[in-house]
């Protein structure tokens, strides 16, 4: 065979759907069962994967294109409830939350970031879009168990601790700190 028509026939047979060698064979009791090697009497089976890829390279771009229907998908939804969303261009994200209060710009090795801060009240955002892309963002969230006070610090309880050990100290002082002290404990 010519070498250029050898190379053509390796290269066709390389973009032939994969398929497995599989066979429909009797055993020895007549029951049928599948394998992988040729039998007398057997059946060659065609078996295409179930996924419906050929090769990896065409399973990565389904795989890609789905990721990106779904993205633009939450991306619509980000923006119709103004809010950012990654993968979003620096025009849906004007579309989302409007012009930034400030944009902070880095150039690294050829490579534009941002950093565009965004403020809500008294809550800054910070989304970051690199390449026109946004890639990330930060909200500031002020995390309330419902219950305002402040406890104090391990050291602000053994200040009290040794307050109230003090021999200089009337009785009445001494149980009013060791009241502190346990109301102090029960807080943490």
């Amino acid at each position: 065979m010519k070498p250029q028509l050898m190379a053509f026939a390796f290269l066709l047979a390389g973009t032939q759907p994969a398929q497995a060698q599989v066979y429909k064979c009797p055993d020895a009791s007549g029951r049928t069962v599948i394998q992988q090697a040729p039998c007398m009497d057997g059946q060659k089976l065609d078996v295409k994967p179930a996924m419906g890829h050929d090769n990896a390279q065409n399973a990565r771009a389904a795989k890609d294109r789905t990721a990106r229907q779904g993205n633009a998908q939450d991306i619509l939804v980000a923006i119709s409830e103004g809010r950012p969303a990654i993968g979003m261009t620096e025009d849906q994200l004007r579309s989302a939350l409007g012009h930034p209060t400030r944009i902070n710009r880095t150039n690294h090795q050829g490579r534009t970031s941002d950093q565009w801060v965004y403020r809500r009240g008294d809550e800054p955002l910070y989304v970051y879009v690199r390449d026109g892309t946004v890639s990330a963002f930060q909200t500031t969230e002020v995390v309330s168990s419902g219950d305002t006070r402040q406890c104090p610090s391990a050291m602000d309880i053994r200040n009290l601790e040794t307050s109230a050990s003090s021999v200089t100290i009337s009785d009445e002082k001494r149980r009013a700190l060791q009241r502190q002290v346990r109301e102090a404990k029960a807080c943490r």
